[in-house]
């Protein structure tokens, strides 16, 4: 269940709901504080902030019970607790608590994928001063609103902005000084906040908010050892932006997180890649059995271990370090689907006992696709589109054995699903572990897997 509640608050459309609502929160902030008190308006305002805080308050304990470390939640949504103040009733005032969902609503934007592209630029200043400025300003006018001229409308919001961005800008409050209290303290912050935005612009306090927003606190949507049912790959090669591109394309795997360890200063840009943003590095050495646990291994679902020959290693060191990391990770989490990779066959013993799910030997693997190039070009050629599917081409798919179909033969689904479906089927995987091809007279058992090639869109 807990699981199921994870997925749910960080989901897209959940992130999305709740951006409007903080939205639509701050926008009532305005009618509920300038209109006056008997206006027939009022209630409705009054009503839909109530409704909107009994969301926030839903929203708040999905997330309490989502969360693995109870502790972590309190210190992350602290301020939206305090946002919740104003459902209490306790003083009028309270109600400008909930500008503080702002702070939310720049969260929830960081962890949209255009944008965090944007941010991991040095694009990520400049948004941080904008919001930083637009948040002074939203609660410098409706706090001088509020204590100066309550429920007189709307005549005096232009007033206060001007006064509150001047007074933002200069540091020092530029007319006369407001009567009431709540009054003078809503400028003596907006003094210290033109104060602190002159610091960020001369990079001195930006340095310092920016490392926290790079280091997790908003872009990262969940700390490393929060994270769940994610994909763990161990080393960095050429191809493994195309293996990534593949994985992300797929259902199955396109919202989940990828943590990448390899001793690497900074991965590409993975342009490629459909969701770069779920994609984060952890600079250090796979084998080591505290990295792994530091990315929680033990919550993974696939571990992917690549040959990894940076820093000048030989393809016999990968392969030494692949295997260690392989038994490792099966030590630590024997329900992890663990795929290694190997140069050369020599050690792919040790991993087939130590329980790995899949081997691939480059080499061999390389060497037999050079000789169908040169004795047969089309065959090659069909093989490749087959091993790099696309959007609009796709390779081979895997599809379970109905219970309708166990103890037919092979051969008789084979022109039936071609002429329904439109799916060529090739092969059975068995749950041994044991593939074959193209086995006419087998009959199908429960657990088998058919395996075969989808029709093109359209064609």
């Amino acid at each position: 269940m807990r699981k199921r509640l994870n997925q749910l608050v960080n989901s897209n459309l959940f992130e999305l709901l709740v951006a409007l609502a903080i939205t639509l929160s701050i926008g009532l902030l305005v009618p509920e504080i300038c209109l006056p008190h008997n206006h027939p308006l009022q209630p409705v305002v009054d009503g839909a902030q109530n409704g909107l805080t009994l969301f926030f308050a839903f929203e708040l304990g999905l997330r309490y019970l989502a969360a693995r470390r109870k502790r972590r939640f309190w210190g992350e949504y602290w301020l939206d607790l305090l946002a919740l103040v104003p459902m209490l009733r306790v003083a009028r005032f309270f109600r400008l608590l909930r500008l503080l969902r702002l702070y939310r609503l720049a969260g929830v934007a960081s962890r949209n994928g255009l944008l965090q592209r944007l941010l991991l630029g040095r694009a990520s200043e400049y948004a941080l001063v904008v919001f930083f400025l637009l948040f002074c300003l939203t609660a410098g006018t409706l706090g001088l609103t509020h204590f100066e001229t309550p429920n007189s409308g709307t005549d005096k919001l232009s007033q206060n902005f001007w006064v509150s961005l001047f007074t933002v800008a200069q540091s020092e409050y530029a007319s006369q000084l407001p009567d009431s209290t709540g009054g003078k303290l809503v400028l003596l912050c907006l003094e210290l906040s033109g104060l602190t935005l002159f610091a960020v612009l001369t990079a001195t306090a930006s340095a310092f908010l920016v490392d926290k927003l790079r280091d997790g606190t908003v872009l990262q949507q969940m700390h490393l050892e929060d994270l769940e049912d994610h994909v763990m790959i161990c080393g960095w090669n050429s191809g493994l932006e195309s293996t990534i591109k593949q994985l992300q394309q797929h259902p199955n795997f396109c919202r989940r997180e990828f943590v990448v360890i390899a001793d690497r200063p900074e991965l590409p840009e993975l342009a490629e890649v459909p969701y770069r943003h779920r994609v984060r590095l952890v600079r250090d050495d796979f084998t080591r059995i505290e990295v792994l646990q530091r990315c929680n291994v033990s919550q993974a679902s696939v571990a992917l271990i690549v040959s990894d020959i940076a820093e000048g290693r030989t393809r016999q060191d990968a392969d030494a370090r692949t295997v260690m990391a392989a038994l490792t990770i099966e030590k630590l989490n024997p329900d992890v689907y663990t795929c290694a990779e190997l140069s050369n066959a020599m050690n792919e013993s040790h991993l087939r006992m130590g329980q790995v799910n899949e081997v691939v030997i480059t080499q061999d693997l390389a060497g037999h696709l050079l000789a169908r190039a040169a004795v047969s070009p089309s065959s090659w050629r069909a093989l490749h589109e087959l091993v790099q599917p696309s959007t609009t081409r796709p390779g081979f798919t895997s599809y379970p054995v109905d219970p309708s179909l166990v103890g037919r033969e092979f051969a008789q689904l084979v022109g039936e699903w071609i002429a329904r479906q439109g799916i060529l089927l090739v092969g059975v995987y068995r749950p041994s572990g044991q593939t074959l091809l193209n086995p006419r007279r087998y009959q199908l058992e429960a657990g088998d897997e058919l395996v075969g090639i989808p029709a093109e869109p359209g064609k």
